[in-house]
């Protein structure tokens, strides 16, 4: 969507790539600054996206803080995905695979780590958190 000068945008105006990095975004905040349940990834995870191409090597590598954490590597991996996203009707690449293979893999592990962070934490987060999970699930079974 062609907007002049530095206009910005409505919500209605972004495109599916901006809102994609939007919600990114703030599923990383939520989960940093509000909840505190961005944990260390584990080595095994790491290892398995260790070789997936355009990732940065220091999201990969510990420092001195420890293991690198879910949320920006999730933000980094979101915006490879839909920012190189080929067109339906085009044939997927081997390292768009493995991208989004790593996505999944870094949603489904970190996924595991807010369930795990948020039970002892507090009941109604939890139970807060399995609504919304019932919600969505019940959503995505309504598409074919």
């Amino acid at each position: 969507m062609a907007r002049g000068g530095w206009a910005l945008p409505l919500a209605a105006e972004r495109s599916p790539v901006e809102l994609g990095i939007e919600r990114a975004n703030a599923l990383a905040t939520l989960a940093t600054e509000q909840l505190h349940v961005d944990a260390g990834i584990n080595a095994d995870v790491l290892k398995d996206i260790s070789s997936v191409p355009g990732l940065p090597p220091d999201l990969l590598n510990a420092d001195s803080d420890g293991p690198p954490t879910y949320a920006p590597l999730m933000r980094v991996i979101v915006t490879k995905v839909l920012k190189g996203c080929p067109e339906p009707s085009a044939r997927i690449s081997k390292d768009f695979e493995k991208l989004m293979g790593a996505l999944g893999e870094v949603l489904f592990h970190w996924d595991a780590v807010i369930q795990d962070s948020l039970i002892p934490t507090s009941d109604r987060l939890a139970n807060g958190y399995g609504l919304g999970r019932a919600v969505a699930e019940t959503y995505w079974s309504l598409r074919p």
